[in-house]
């Protein structure tokens, strides 16, 4: 999810080496309610490695933010179909995932442990790698009419 800030799932029987989050956190989610997290892990299965996951017990879904991803040295590709997550060091692929009903579904993401300096550019490659359009709205968020309503006219 490009407009997630952190990775997100429900699913507590992957989590390993989880650890509690002091004071507790909460996110806001597209529908506008605020669910509460107290601790983030590894999750860790056959086809994902993904370190620095938040566990949020009433979340409906589980969310990959492409912008962790590239904090973590990743670069993430969106096209039509496929996803893709490679290693901005060595260009090896991460992970894969195909487009279903509007949203990137990963096949597989294997995501080095410790992460390295974020990097402007590729932060900004997830973003535009896709239609604004085919990202921010099916998720719940403002539509572009609504979103430059609520500019400064100086902007």
């Amino acid at each position: 999810d490009s407009g997630s800030s952190l990775h997100m799932t429900a699913d507590a029987t992957h989590h390993v080496s989880c650890q509690p989050v002091w004071p507790p956190l909460s996110i806001i989610i597209a529908n506008g309610a605020v669910l509460p997290f107290s601790s983030r892990g590894l999750i860790q299965t056959s086809h994902l490695h993904v370190p620095d996951v938040a566990y949020i017990p009433k979340l409906s879904m589980n969310l990959i933010s492409a912008g962790q991803l590239t904090s973590h040295g990743c670069r993430v590709t969106f096209d039509e179909p496929v996803c893709y997550v490679h290693s901005r060091l060595t260009g090896t692929l991460l992970g894969f995932g195909r487009r279903r009903r509007g949203v990137y579904v990963l096949d597989y993401l294997h995501v080095p442990r410790a992460p390295t300096p974020s990097s402007p550019v590729a932060s900004s490659l997830c973003l535009s790698s896709v239609g604004f359009s085919q990202w921010h709205h099916p998720l719940g968020h403002l539509s572009v009419p609504r979103l430059v309503s609520r500019m400064p006219s100086s902007a």
